[in-house]
């Protein structure tokens, strides 16, 4: 009998010997990333946040611990990664059993200062923290807070345990198919039409809205997007619309400027912040001209012999020969 306890305790010792050889670490990860999926650093630490982290110690004891994170894009060659040299400063107590991880667990892990960039530029990622579309993996890896050399979980990087997969996708912007671009609007007609399309994707639902602006050229001749991008005072705006098209009516909702050019933009967003959307919903935007009163009725085009015509608003010089019977 005290031989066979004899032997099971150097198994146990050579058994506990292995274990250590091979690494075993006291604590796990297991991380879920539901629908819809992140598409911003912020996603991660929001307070609706949906990024699931439990961490279980399989040991009686409490650790405190300090997260290291991993976001690597396999199709786009972003890596996003704790800074080792700048870890989050703030320790977390995990005890027996299993802990969930709070957004103000997650803050310090995902914040751009405590982040090595690669890839991507990092001032874009400050700026907005929007993610380029692709599939990611999301890791996590725990380190003793007093001795930050310590790992007290697996690498990732070795056994993908602590992983989650997900993909990172934008719906398409509208775009705008009434008024065609440069079209010129007569003020004749009570209004004008607008009318756009969009890709509604599987998961949209009811819950899309689109605003619709009308902006003046000016000064005419710049690039319209760099006049949107300073947010001038619109002619006429309306937001909350449901349906893809709008009749702007004539002068009721709207006073235009008889030869003047315009811009219309429409941008799409969703109320409940399921769907992101590509140029944060912006269509491109499309130039109208609202047509001088007397050329509504048709104006005078100059036609040489030969036919040729001369642009609209352009002066030629003339001679003029008058014959007598």
């Amino acid at each position: 009998m005290k031989r066979m306890f004899l032997i099971l305790m150097l198994m146990g010792a050579v058994l506990k010997g292995e274990l250590s050889a091979q690494g075993v670490f006291p604590l796990s990860f297991n991380i879920t990333v539901p629908y819809p999926y992140p598409t911003h650093l912020s996603d991660f630490t929001d307070i609706e946040s949906r990024v699931f982290v439990l961490v279980t110690n399989n040991t009686p004891e409490t650790y405190t611990i300090t997260l290291s994170g991993r976001l690597e894009g396999s199709s786009t060659g972003v890596v996003i990664r704790t800074d080792p040299g700048n870890p989050p400063l703030i320790p977390i107590p995990i005890g027996p059993g299993i802990t969930r991880l709070n957004t103000t667990d997650l803050t310090e892990v995902f914040d751009p200062h405590h982040l090595i960039i690669e890839g991507t530029s990092a001032a874009d990622i400050r700026r907005d923290q929007a993610l380029p579309e692709g599939e990611y993996t999301l890791c996590m890896r725990a380190f003793d807070a007093a001795n930050p050399g310590r790992a007290l979980s697996e690498d990732p990087r070795i056994n993908v345990a602590g992983c989650a997969n997900f993909i990172v996708s934008y719906a398409d912007a509208p775009e705008i198919m009434i008024p065609a671009d440069y079209q010129e609007i007569s003020p004749t007609e009570p209004w004008i039409h607008v009318e756009w399309i969009w890709n509604r994707t599987p998961m949209a639902g009811d819950n899309v809205r689109f605003e619709l602006r009308v902006v003046k050229m000016d000064p005419e001749g710049r690039d319209p997007n760099e006049i949107l991008l300073a947010r001038p005072a619109p002619e006429f705006v309306e937001d909350g619309i449901t349906s893809t098209y709008k009749n702007i009516e004539i002068p009721d909702d709207v006073t235009l400027e008889p030869g003047r050019e315009y811009i219309l933009q429409v941008t799409a967003s969703d109320e409940t912040g399921e769907i992101t959307f590509r140029n944060g919903g912006r269509s491109e935007p499309v130039v109208f001209i609202y047509q001088d009163s007397w050329s509504a009725v048709g104006q005078p085009r100059w036609i040489t012999e030969d036919e040729t015509t001369f642009p609209r608003g352009t002066e030629p010089d003339l001679d003029i020969e008058i014959r007598l019977p």
